[in-house]
């Protein structure tokens, strides 16, 4: 299959990152909330396939039974680093009613407050302290070089491999994203 390659972020499209070390490459959809009234204010968001490539792929269609491994990370600085080619729109791939529906972060105002449960960063709903807070994203668009190094540490941590092996521990960096 022919891929088409976009020069921007485009509604569904699927989106190449590169991983820190040379570790390898994972991909993402890419949805625009501003063309999807069910995601409010949300403006930029990506569903990470939990699929992993040492290389670039030729063909996404392997994507298609690939699940997701986090459904809903809202992107910082997507435009300029699509443009400028650190990360590439490689394709498209068609979008779900679950790719559109609302989503549940957890979000709170300051680190001495306890996390609370949002659709769309806007509706609080109810929650319980039973919440398992680890299966929610924050509430917070991330930068593209942030996101790249927490999918690296996600990935190598999946695949059991030290980060020792690709990643310089003494960037700060990195140590940061440890702790």
């Amino acid at each position: 299959m022919i891929q088409k390659k976009y020069k921007r972020a485009i509604d569904g499209g699927v989106i190449e990152i590169p991983l820190w070390g040379n570790f390898g490459f994972v991909y993402a959809k890419h949805i625009d909330g501003t063309k999807h009234e069910e995601l409010g204010r949300l403006l930029s968001i990506i569903k990470v396939y939990n699929f992993i490539s040492p290389q670039p792929l030729d063909d996404i269609t392997i994507l298609k039974t690939k699940e997701y491994l986090y459904t809903g990370i809202l992107v910082a600085g997507l435009p300029p680093t699509i443009t400028k080619g650190y990360w590439k729109v490689i394709g498209k791939a068609e979008l779900t009613l679950h790719d559109i529906q609302p989503l549940i972060f957890k979000k709170r105002a300051s680190p001495n407050e306890r996390w609370k449960l949002t659709i769309n960063g806007d509706r609080e709903i109810k929650s319980n302290d039973e919440v398992i807070w680890d299966q929610y994203e924050e509430y917070k668009y991330r930068g593209t070089g942030n996101i790249e190094l927490r999918l690296t540490l996600k990935f190598m941590e999946l695949e059991n491999v030290d980060p020792s092996n690709y990643l310089d521990l003494k960037d700060e960096r990195i140590k940061w994203m440890l702790n």
